[in-house]
């Protein structure tokens, strides 16, 4: 790729405020407001945050707190600034309380109200989600008697027993070479490589809008048996690429390599600090199912997008239902696999991916291409 076609990120940002728009490029921000007449007022100001020159502020995982209270501080500033214009036009008469704030507090009254209502909203968020729980029952008891803990509990007990530091073994099992084992997961691989095939299509279109093209599919199959031959020399399982990324990048068009390599960094931490892993696992299953129901969402209306990208015909209609039903068949109810050989078991597990993945495959070869 040339060094002109090689995108750059542009720094600009912004957010909606009343009647109008607020941009911002690093240290300079404009925020333009409709008026009542239909005119624009705009004003142009600088904007020194409080990371501006201090580099500890600027480390990943750090700079995101920071950034965030920025963001928060300006957007409040903003949303004041838009919020007296749109007070002008309106023309209101202030009330007694308003008057008696600018004849005490004069021009500082704005910041002061702006100041008051971000420490109360802090104090009601801390009343809400840390103090209150501590006044509720974690526990409950089901219609047949049994004693359950709710699922915002959090189990700190994971935590305290969890090491603060462990290295991974190499060659934790001794290698042993048997066809049964290594028949079904070639074919698994074979499996998964459609599936990061999938994935990586998935990514490319809902976070850049394009195709992938063939050296970023070849490229993401190779990472994907390289990271697979790593694991098997720790005696993890196979690898392979996660689609609820697809959702995630989809949601949030990030797609700087920068960014997921910090992701991953910090997954390398938590594998060497399991006390910081078992800290990010308990976090309670309802607030990760609202995250997951976006999440798994986006990737069902990415796949829709890809399906729909070409005219679908009869072949590919009858290519993508058979796969689809019997995908969804097996994951809704793995028993229907019982009565099968023990290998085809091991292949499939309980997921409906890799018999779908088979099927889709077997029909695009066996079904002939209809006439253009």
């Amino acid at each position: 790729m040339n060094e002109k076609n090689k995108l750059g990120s542009s720094g600009i940002g912004g957010q909606a405020v009343m009647e109008g728009i607020m941009m911002r490029n690093k240290e300079d921000y404009a925020v333009a407001v409709r008026k009542s007449d239909g005119s624009i007022e705009v004003d142009v100001q600088k904007y020194k945050g409080i990371t501006s020159g201090k580099k500890i502020l600027s480390l990943p995982f750090i700079r995101g707190i920071f950034n965030f209270i920025d963001s928060m501080i300006l957007g409040i500033k903003t949303l004041t600034f838009s919020a007296n214009l749109f007070e002008e036009n309106e023309e209101e008469e202030p009330d007694k309380f308003e008057e008696w704030l600018l004849n005490k507090f004069g021009d500082r009254a704005e910041k002061i109200i702006m100041g008051f209502t971000v420490a109360l909203s802090v104090v009601i968020a801390v009343a809400l989600f840390m103090i209150l729980p501590l006044f509720i029952s974690t526990t409950g008891v089901a219609s047949d008697g049994t004693e359950f803990v709710k699922s915002w509990v959090l189990n700190w007990d994971k935590v305290a027993q969890a090491k603060w530091f462990a290295l991974p073994k190499l060659m934790p099992v001794k290698p042993v070479f048997d066809l049964r084992a290594i028949l079904p997961v070639l074919i698994m691989f074979i499996v998964t490589a459609v599936e990061t095939v999938g994935d990586i299509s998935g990514v490319m279109e809902g976070g850049m809008s394009r195709e992938a093209t063939d050296q970023e599919l070849s490229g993401g199959v190779i990472c994907d048996g390289i990271g697979s031959s790593i694991a098997a020399l720790f005696g993890v399982l196979p690898n392979t690429s996660f689609s609820q990324n697809v959702g995630l990048v989809t949601m949030t068009k990030i797609v700087n390599r920068f960014a997921l390599a910090c992701g991953a960094i910090f997954l390398i931490i938590c594998g060497l600090f399991p006390k910081l892993a078992a800290l990010v696992s308990i976090m309670p299953q309802s607030v990760l199912g609202g995250a997951a129901v976006i999440m798994f969402s986006s990737i069902v209306m990415s796949g829709i997008q890809l399906i729909t990208k070409e005219p679908l015909t009869a072949r590919s209609m009858t290519i993508v239902s058979v796969a689809l039903g019997l995908g969804y068949g097996i994951g809704a109810n793995s028993a229907i696999l019982v009565q099968l050989p023990q290998a085809i078991q091991m292949i499939c597990g309980e997921s409906g991916i890799v018999p779908a993945a088979f099927v889709a495959i077997i029909l695009n070869i066996l079904l002939p291409k209809e006439k253009q």
